[in-house]
């Protein structure tokens, strides 16, 4: 299987998370924004860092935990909407607090196993405020990958 192909049919199935929703088209580029973010520091750190292991296993759980937290952002957002304001508020921040605790959790654990998985983990929950700053650019791009498997 190419390569490319498989990466066209994951976007694919992303954005038919809710295909008619424009947070769920949102959530699709962000998601997309993390691979790509988070791939290039792999490819980066495995060249250069000297515990190549550790780095990528740590790339790889935050990877895994940016989506996971992305996911659960967007799934907040769509429960709270249709609360009143105070049970909002606390379903937010209820909902945000675990994340952070879960985060704190592992960057814990991982900065105890070794610095370069921490370093690992802590470029792809990064990579989670990165995507959103370069959201145009990678809109377009989402764009073209997906409009492009479409057509066909």
């Amino acid at each position: 299987m190419n390569p490319r192909n498989g990466l066209k049919k994951l976007l694919i199935r992303m954005t038919r998370i809710r295909r008619d929703d424009t947070a769920g088209r949102t959530l699709g580029v962000l998601i997309f924004g993390i691979l790509i973010i988070s791939i290039a520091a792999l490819i980066i750190g495995v060249i250069f860092v000297p515990h190549r292991i550790y780095y990528a296993a740590g790339i790889l759980c935050g990877l895994i935990s940016a989506i996971c937290f992305v996911i659960n952002m967007y799934d907040t957002i769509s429960i709270v909407v249709d609360m009143n304001e105070k049970r909002a508020k606390r379903t937010a921040f209820a909902r945000k607090s675990v994340r952070y605790i879960i985060m704190i959790m592992m960057l814990t654990i991982s900065i105890l196993l070794n610095v370069w998985m921490f370093l690992g983990a802590a470029i792809a929950f990064f990579s989670i405020k990165l995507s959103a700053l370069l959201h145009m650019p990678l809109t377009g791009l989402f764009d073209k990958l997906t409009l492009e498997e479409e057509s066909r």
